[in-house]
């Protein structure tokens, strides 16, 4: 494995997360997104298309919901977890994933 790969989570793969999920997808990081709903579906099938700098580059990445995150995967398993949420989901996240987020030791940037 290379040591300059960073393993990443990104918690919410709306504007801001997309955007840096693909930007870290592009230098050659793995990256899981969480979404939901039409969002996590189009994810699943068609893979994370961000226009940015005049380009659309599709990378297809794993694609959770937050229950199918914490069956998969322990927190521990990332070097860097991203919250890029709006605040007024923050109280969710933490009722969904706190108990998840407290069994490792993985930083939580928000």
């Amino acid at each position: 494995k290379d040591s300059e790969m960073l393993k990443l989570l990104m918690v919410g793969a709306g504007g801001i997360g997309g955007y840096y999920a693909a930007r870290f997808l592009e230098a050659g990081h793995q990256v899981v997104l969480t979404a939901r709903g039409a969002h996590l579906h189009a994810l699943k099938r068609s893979g994370l298309t961000v226009h940015y700098e005049g380009r659309e580059p599709v990378h297809m990445a794993a694609a959770h919901d937050h229950q199918e995150l914490v069956t998969r995967y322990k927190s521990d398993e990332f070097d860097l977890i991203i919250i890029t949420l709006k605040a007024t989901a923050t109280v969710s996240v933490v009722s969904e994933l706190g108990d998840w987020l407290k069994q490792g030791r993985a930083p939580v940037l928000s």
